[in-house]
This record gives C-alpha cells, structure tokens and sequence, in this order.
C-alpha cells in the first residue's frame, strides 16, 4: 500500500446526489472477454459496437442496435436487426459513439464488456470514456480479466460488505489534474481528506474487508477506481448535474480528415 493511506478512520459526511434508478445501457465492445459471460439487466438497452456483434451472438444475447463502422464484425447483421453505420475515418471510436447514442436514448449507467485488454490505446480510450461519463453526471463500468474499473466525480461510490479473502483489491487514480478530499472508508488503509494528482500514483492497492462495507468519495475531482471483479456491485452517487448531451456521433467523414493527403486516414 502507498504512503498517501493512513490507518485512522475520517469523518466525511454522506452526501445525496443522483444515481441508482437510472435506465441501463449494456454495451458490446469488440475487445477481450476473458471468458466471461455478460450479465445483462432486465430491461437494459443492448448496443454491439461493431465486433461486439460477434459476442452477443456468442453469448445469445438479443442486440437492439448494431453499429460502428463494421471493420472489425465478421458476421453479416441479420435482416430486421437495427443498425447505425458511422465512417471509419472519425473522431470517436465504435465504444464512445455507442455511449453517445446510449445518452442520447437517455441512459444513464453504462456496463460496457470487451472494453479492456487487447489494443492497450482503446483500454486507455475506455478509461478515458468512463471519466467523461462522470464529468455528465453518469456513470459507466468497464468489465476486464477479474478487474472492473469506473469513475466517478464530486461523488462517491459505496460497496455493500461481501466475503472476500485477503489481498481483495481496489485502487484509486485521480483523472482530474488534481482530486481534492478524497476520502476511502472500509478498506484496509483509510484516507482522510487527500488530495490525489494524475501525474502521482499513490492510491494503489488498497484492499477490501471480508465482510466490512466499504465507501470511496471525493469533494472535487474525478476519480478512477478499480476494483476485483468479485467485489460486490457498488451503489454511487454524484452531485454533477446530468448534462443533456454527451458526445457527437459521426455521421461523416470528420473535416480535419477529409483532405486529399489523408484520404486513407483511419484513425479508430
């Protein structure tokens, strides 16, 4: 465990905020799924962002909408199967345009499977994706080999206690140039009113208390948190008002592309 992590307990308050009953948005990504089969929610919205596709079929989970801009699929979309096909060359990758049009069907709350390993660039993107979820006053999960990881902004997360053995991790990284009053509760090591930067990683390995519940909060900032997969599913709250839009899908060629030297560009 890092120096930042004294062993007293801190006396941060509860804060309200909203979280918990929005709508479900499970997302297909095409990267690595470690064998894991997806837990789908009743009444979630299903988007396969492009090779995604591929594992729904695999694990005979219904789509609602197929879409990216199909490099890496290799099925053919059955017929009456919805889908939304955006240009290669562009801006967002298929996982970020798949949460964008997620948010503009109004969820909120994004679990998003092959969003990890593989490409290391696209599980950085993805890291970065879920901290923009954060900054809207969302919230996204990103599903990896025996690891999840998630962020959340002037908020906190709280897990509920669960049987574990030792050395059960969770680790805190500030996305945010600085995360101010950064307090973690339950664990193993607690904070007290830290402050975390993201060029200093000093939040790393902590770990869960068999059968204590356990909470991550911070003031102001975004954190990014991983945690064992596990660990059990933790409520969250923020006090980030939800903003109306996320992103901009591309629908065509993005202009700072589309030029004659970069015709063949193909950036995601």
């Amino acid at each position: 465990m890092n120096d930042v992590h004294a062993r007293q307990q801190g006396s941060h308050p509860a804060k309200s905020g909203s979280g918990g009953k929005e709508r479900v948005c499970v997302i297909f990504a095409a990267g690595d799924y470690f064998g894991m089969p997806a837990k789908i929610p009743r009444d979630a919205y299903v988007i396969a962002a492009d090779g995604g596709f591929d594992h729904c079929l695999s694990q005979h989970v219904h789509a609602d909408i197929v879409m990216g801009d199909f490099d890496s699929i290799t099925v053919d979309v059955p017929a009456g199967t919805e889908s939304f096909h955006v240009p290669s060359e562009k801006d967002l990758t298929d996982t970020a345009s798949a949460v964008a049009l997620g948010w503009e069907k109004g969820y909120r709350v994004f679990h998003i499977y092959g969003s990890l390993g593989g490409r290391l660039d696209h599980s950085i993107a993805n890291m970065q994706l879920v901290a923009g979820l954060a900054n809207h006053g969302g919230i996204g999960f990103l599903y990896g080999d025996d690891v999840v990881v998630t962020a959340i902004r002037n908020g906190s997360l709280t897990f509920p206690a669960f049987t574990c053995p030792e050395r059960t991790m969770l680790s805190v990284f500030s996305s945010s140039d600085a995360s101010l009053g950064v307090y973690e509760k339950g664990l193993k090591y607690f904070l007290d009113n830290a402050s975390l930067t993201n060029d200093h990683a000093n939040a790393v390995s902590n770990e869960f208390v068999s059968g204590v519940p356990s909470q991550i909060s911070v003031e102001t900032g975004t954190l990014l948190v991983t945690y064992a997969s596990q660990a059990e599913a933790p409520s969250w709250s923020t006090r980030v008002a939800q903003e109306a839009t996320f992103d901009t899908i591309s629908t065509q060629v993005t202009s700072a592309l589309n030029t004659p030297g970069n015709k063949n560009a193909h950036l995601v």
